[in-house]
């Protein structure tokens, strides 16, 4: 499962962390979960790669050719900040056409579609997605990213965060020259770069996103909040953006909140959520094991190496390590064989391919193991 497919049952992921607490109030079992919380959120989609069986994939030179929406001459205008959107949206879009088909195109824009009854920043986009060609890829992922980037980039225009041109350079050049399949999906999905991402929940590693604008705001000082980012325009090495003041603080959402920067919590100190109190980056978030204890910051552990036989989970749920070579069995709670092509499944970490593919038709579907089909080219 990809980055994209994650991100849809992100919110159900933490609904479900916040399940498992309730449940250790009756029973001493439970699992953590490492999605995040954010509540505008895509379609659900618990399966592997909705990838592709044909081979209706662009080339590179298709891609370029198809669109008159840039050029090397008329995108820019000015400097790389004044030509971000289009940039940014250019270089996704031909990506996204040189290498993946119209299913893989479908799934990388699945991260955008609303659910029903929640509330969405791209309402006004749904029924634009997916794209069908170039020129409308490159229309709407303007405006798709107005919204992920419209805080930064108006918070950097205005003098308060600084850009940095070289790492901006650098991200455009990774997805030119990634070559189709797993070299691509990491260029699409880098968080440091031009990925959508959500707010870090329980469990979550706390990353520094979009790195290419540079942040000073210390702690006391005013900040803005920036879109599912819960740093905002403090200093991430020593604050966060806190609207509402200490001890009632809410951060991110959808960007454009004043605030003021609150120092970050350092390793063993409480971390918490409604109110927020964010770890310093590189630094998880532990969820408490039981009700009434305090999530603290932790240094991120390497997890102990298992081999098939082993056991991977304790009678309590506690993860013991990572399987090697095979997976965690929840209902033996051993380390099982990998899933060879055509044998149902559940997760990608099931399968010997690293994919969990959905088949058939909603909502009548299964999950088999297949060989990995998301925008792996011609």
């Amino acid at each position: 499962m990809t980055l994209m497919a994650w991100l849809r049952w992100s919110l159900l992921g933490w609904l479900g962390w916040l399940g498992a607490m309730g449940a250790l109030a009756v029973a001493s079992g439970c699992g953590d979960d490492d999605g995040d919380d954010t509540v505008d959120m895509a379609a659900p989609d618990l399966g592997g790669t909705d990838a592709f069986t044909g081979t209706d994939a662009f080339t590179e030179t298709d891609a370029f050719a198809e669109s008159d929406a840039f050029t090397e001459t008329d995108g820019g205008g000015g400097s790389p900040l004044d030509s971000f959107e289009v940039d940014v949206a250019t270089a996704k879009c031909a990506a996204l056409f040189r290498c993946c088909d119209s299913d893989s195109r479908e799934e990388f824009f699945g991260q955008y579609q609303c659910i029903p009854g929640l509330s969405c920043a791209y309402e006004d986009q749904q029924d634009s997605l997916p794209p069908a060609d170039m020129d409308a890829c490159v229309a709407v992922m303007q405006e798709l990213d107005e919204v992920t980037f419209g805080t930064w980039l108006s918070e950097t225009r205005a003098g308060r965060m600084d850009f940095d041109e070289t790492a901006h350079a650098a991200c455009l050049d990774d997805l030119a020259t990634a070559t189709c399949g797993d070299e691509l999906v990491a260029a699409l999905e880098d968080i440091t770069c031009f990925a959508r991402i959500s707010s870090s929940g329980p469990g979550s590693v706390y990353q520094v996103q979009h790195t290419s604008f540079d942040r000073s705001a210390g702690v006391g000082e005013d900040c803005v909040t920036l879109y599912e980012e819960p740093y905002g325009t403090c200093d991430p090495e020593v604050a966060f953006c806190c609207v509402g003041g200490a001890g009632s603080c809410t951060t991110g959402a959808e960007g454009g909140d004043s605030g003021t920067c609150v120092a970050v919590a350092t390793v063993d100190e409480p971390c918490t959520q409604f109110p927020d109190q964010h770890c310093e980056p590189d630094l998880l978030c532990d969820p408490p094991s039981s009700i009434g204890e305090t999530a603290t910051c932790v240094v991120p552990t390497t997890p102990t190496a298992l081999d098939e036989g082993d056991e991977c989970l304790s009678e309590s749920f506690e993860s013991l390590g990572q399987c090697t070579d095979s997976y965690c069995d929840s209902a033996t709670r051993m380390c099982e064989p990998t899933l060879a092509n055509g044998e149902t499944c559940n997760t990608d970490e099931e399968c010997t391919t690293g994919n969990c593919q959905v088949m058939g038709t909603p909502p009548i579907i299964s999950r088999e193991c297949a060989d990995p089909s998301y925008c792996i080219g011609t």
